[in-house]
């Protein structure tokens, strides 16, 4: 920890300055709230069952072993298997944020999202004789112009197959925004399952069914009770069913785990504003501007807001700075470039604009392309 933030370090690590959450408030919350809801108990009628994420069928058995009949290697059938899963004129899998679903689920609607295609593909692996893993992946917080003004993070999972003793291949439903500079970590099928449960969670909160959002995230809570977005989750929920101290301890809860995440900060901090203790609450919102000073996507989202406001020195200042923190990102080129455009410094916004090209994909790319192509008819 960096000497300039030791301060709000101190101040945040005493026990007697965070509440403290203790066996049994972790028991109260996991099962001692009784929300209002189709059910009263976490059940496998309305919870699916653990083996629910990686069973398959005769028929997928069949599938997967038709797919990979001529391939005689480990990446033959990697290769074979990814085709047949998104060959229009045979599986046909489509990717669907919502649509969160078991591997047998998947094959039979053929829609997923990312982690329930990975399920799909470590599941028909196994079945080959692939040795598969879940990989979890931090995927950089999105934001546009075009977007709300929210930063948006989320946690992205793709398939790891063994090639060899040191050699692993990554399957991804996504493979335009997967990058290998990205922290990831393989995790275990009941790793994977929680995540299972936290996605099926978000879409009942998102849809005000509080009880069936609850019950969810106690199971993956059960599963991987050391994952801090998990409790973060289960704050949200008890906020919205106007459980407000339910709400506090899990969002503590959330920030004990990880005292680097934002999301668990600024819900930790609005837990306790509201809860009347307004000095925590500020030593809270300032390590929020802290740990935000060393994000290169805040730093981001602060550059397109200068940019927008016409401050570009400012602009020039953010963008600078995020590429400092991590040069992969090709937003950030794109962005430095825009600024360069603007204070007409034509050479600078070239080189700018041909570092986004090289580092993005797709439409993407194309998008950059042609930026550079006006900028040099222009000049």
């Amino acid at each position: 920890m960096r000497l300039s933030f030791l301060g709000v370090v101190m101040l945040l690590a005493g026990c007697s300055t965070l509440p403290s959450v203790t066996p049994a408030d972790e028991a109260w919350l996991l099962g001692g709230i009784t929300l209002p809801g189709p059910a009263a108990e976490v059940t496998e009628a309305t919870v699916p069952p653990e083996d629910h994420l990686l069973a398959i069928t005769p028929e997928m058995q069949r599938f997967a072993e038709e797919a990979v009949a001529g391939a005689s290697t480990p990446r033959g059938k990697v290769r074979a298997l990814l085709e047949a899963i998104i060959d229009p004129a045979r599986l046909g899998l489509r990717f669907a944020e919502d649509a969160t679903y078991g591997a047998a689920e998947v094959f039979e609607r053929r829609r997923a999202d990312c982690l329930s295609f990975t399920a799909l593909f470590v599941a028909l692996s196994r079945h080959v004789g692939l040795d598969a893993k879940f990989n979890e992946v931090d995927v950089p917080p999105v934001w546009d112009l075009s977007d709300s003004g929210t930063l948006i993070r989320y946690r992205h999972m793709n398939a790891l197959i063994r090639l060899g003793p040191e050699h692993w291949q990554v399957v991804d439903i996504l493979p335009e925004d997967y990058d290998s500079s990205f922290p990831q970590r393989p995790v275990s099928d009941r790793e994977a399952l929680a995540q299972y449960y936290n996605n099926l969670a978000v879409q009942f909160l998102l849809q005000d069914r509080l009880r069936e959002a609850q019950q969810h995230l106690v199971r993956a809570i059960e599963l991987a009770p050391r994952t801090s977005h998990l409790w973060g989750n289960l704050g949200s929920t008890y906020r919205r069913a106007g459980e407000a101290h339910a709400a506090k301890l899990a969002y503590v809860k959330a920030m004990r785990l990880d005292p680097e995440d934002e999301t668990a900060i600024k819900n930790a901090a609005r837990a306790l504003a509201a809860d009347g203790d307004t000095r925590l609450a500020r030593a809270l919102a300032h390590r929020m501007t802290q740990v935000q000073r060393r994000n290169p996507y805040d730093r981001y989202r602060e550059g397109l807001e200068a940019l927008a406001e016409g401050r570009y020195e400012s602009a020039l200042r953010h963008a600078r700075a995020a590429i400092r923190l991590y040069d992969r990102e090709h937003r950030f080129h794109y962005l430095l470039g825009l600024v360069h455009e603007r204070l007409g410094n034509t050479e600078a916004a070239r080189e700018s604009f041909e570092r986004a090209i090289e580092l993005a994909s797709g439409e993407r790319a194309q998008r950059y392309q042609r930026r550079l192509e006006t900028l040099l008819s222009a000049n």
